[in-house]
């Protein structure tokens, strides 16, 4: 189950890390200051067209945005394969 409020409130982490307060963030995604702060307060979620646009205003997926973590992401393993012997 999807939380709002998590979204939200990381909507608005990443917002302020970006420096930009509500009116920028509406104005970069053309809706109201209010919608942004209904937004962050858990009171709605935006469209998907908007929360592509964070992500990639924000630099990241939209599985972080979401979901809090990336869930695509793998972790590589290096190994060294054992040298060979001459």
């Amino acid at each position: 189950m999807i939380d709002i409020q998590a979204i939200g409130q990381r909507i608005k982490s990443y917002r302020e890390n970006a420096k930009l307060t509500q009116d920028n963030l509406a104005q970069k995604l053309n809706v109201s200051r209010q919608s942004v702060s209904k937004w962050e307060k858990g009171g709605s979620l935006p469209d998907i067209d908007r929360l592509v646009t964070m992500s990639e205003l924000f630099d990241i997926s939209l599985d972080k945005l979401i979901l809090g973590k990336d869930k695509n992401v793998q972790k590589v393993v290096l190994e060294k394969s054992p040298s060979t012997q001459s």
